[in-house]
């Protein structure tokens, strides 16, 4: 989408090779490559592997013309890449991922060493590797600083020798990051959100949230509201987009039917980013919910909660082990829910009792004098990427099939 920089470079005398996977613009650059997984002419049959992955088996090729083989780093990395990407966990985006949690004592010791003392990385089941790996993401992630140098590309390139020196930079600009992080989300949380029952614009006028934290915001608000959420900011003369998508709404459909009032856009199906121009603003939001509102009966599927398999007690503590069989998760490769009913705080289930017991607290505290009781609840639940139980929703057992105590909709996996 830079064809006057290419251009540039080409009176320079430089080959320019481009890697990408994102959306093949009208008319390609002049580059003396361009290799993408989604050109029109191309053969590879996994047109969503991950911008990481086109990388790696650019390398991969060139190594194998020139008869050297590739550091088994690489191929670590590139699993770390794919899982920031977000990118769609099947096919071979997959396949690079399983093969570096299932050969991770194998891995090069130098990436896992280099952390040691800041992550635990010794003997890890899958729930640790997952940490292990979104911990590193997190450092890596927050390692641009406010005049442009990346510290997280700059511990890339560096030699073994050199990459210690930088962990500490990189320890300080995430601690930075995460401030921002939650400030973030102070601001959206006190801010007044145009939350529609289909979407959600959110222009940031006060200039709150930094570019790099466009997306972050984006999924906060997607994720806690169930609907496509886009982030504007100004940018001198034009307007900068940010966009996310909750389940069964996609994104590059919804901006190719706004395409002719952007100047670019590009991304996938659950995230994306544009430019417009400031005039065309208003259009493009008339435009965008106007598409929404066809898509109305997708978005609202989206906010229903779809339960795997309804489980008995005796069966959650042998869940983390099951749910490892199947693993890795990602977009497309949802970690599943469960259901499991009549459960009580007197359970004796360390893994989710303190959960419970807070829930009841919190129903006995509306009640009044002698009914105050021991409540039997109906639990909705999935596991986060370090092991621990997360309620989706709850009701009492007690209660009708469809009645939600929490605010998101109570499915069972029939309905």
């Amino acid at each position: 989408s830079s064809p006057e920089g290419i251009e540039q470079l080409n009176e320079l005398g430089c080959d320019v090779i481009i890697t990408d996977h994102h959306l093949i613009p009208h008319a390609l650059p002049h580059a003396y490559a361009v290799v993408n997984p989604k050109r029109e002419d191309s053969r590879y049959p996994d047109k969503m592997l991950a911008g990481v992955g086109v990388v790696y088996f650019l390398a991969a090729t060139i190594a194998e013309k020139l008869s050297v083989r590739l550091p088994d780093k690489y191929l670590f990395w590139t699993a770390v890449g794919t899982i920031a990407d977000k990118a769609n966990m099947i096919g071979v985006n997959r396949i690079i991922c399983s093969i570096v949690f299932d050969n991770w004592g194998r891995m090069p010791d130098r990436p896992l060493s280099l952390w040691s003392n800041y992550l635990d990385a010794r003997n890890p089941d899958y729930f640790q590797k997952t940490a292990y790996v979104n911990n590193l993401i997190r450092l890596l992630s927050s390692g641009r600083s406010g005049k442009g140098e990346n510290v997280a590309l700059y511990f890339l390139l560096s030699p073994d020798y050199k990459q210690r020196e930088v962990v500490s930079d990189l320890i300080a600009h995430k601690s930075k990051y995460e401030q921002n992080m939650a400030k973030a989300c102070s601001e959206l949380t006190h801010d007044v959100l145009q939350v529609e029952d289909l979407l959600c614009f959110y222009f940031d006028e006060k200039d709150n949230i930094p570019y790099e934290l466009m997306g972050f915001s984006g999924n906060y608000i997607c994720n806690k509201y169930k609907v496509p959420t886009i982030i504007f900011k100004r940018k001198k003369d034009t307007i900068t987009g940010e966009a996310k998508a909750p389940e069964y709404f996609d994104l590059i459909d919804a901006l190719s039917y706004c395409e002719d009032l952007l100047i670019q856009f590009g991304g996938h199906s659950k995230a994306a980013g544009f430019i417009l121009e400031t005039s065309k603003l208003a259009a493009f939001k008339k435009c965008f919910r106007e598409y929404a509102v066809s898509c109305k009966e997708l978005i609202e599927a989206g906010k229903a909660i779809n339960i795997d398999v309804e489980v008995d007690k005796e069966e959650i503590k042998t869940l983390p082990m099951v749910v490892s069989v199947f693993s890795p998760y990602g977009e497309q490769a949802k970690m599943p829910t469960f259901l499991c009913r009549n459960l009580s705080s007197k359970d004796k289930l360390p893994e989710i009792r303190h959960i419970l017991a807070a829930i009841e607290k919190q129903n006995n505290a509306a009640k009044r004098g002698s009914n105050k009781d021991q409540t039997l609840l109906d639990v909705v639940f999935s596991y986060k990427n370090n092991g621990k139980i997360t309620i989706i929703d709850y009701k009492r057992s007690t209660d009708n099939e469809k009645t939600a105590i929490n605010k998101v909709r109570y499915y069972s996996n029939e309905n």
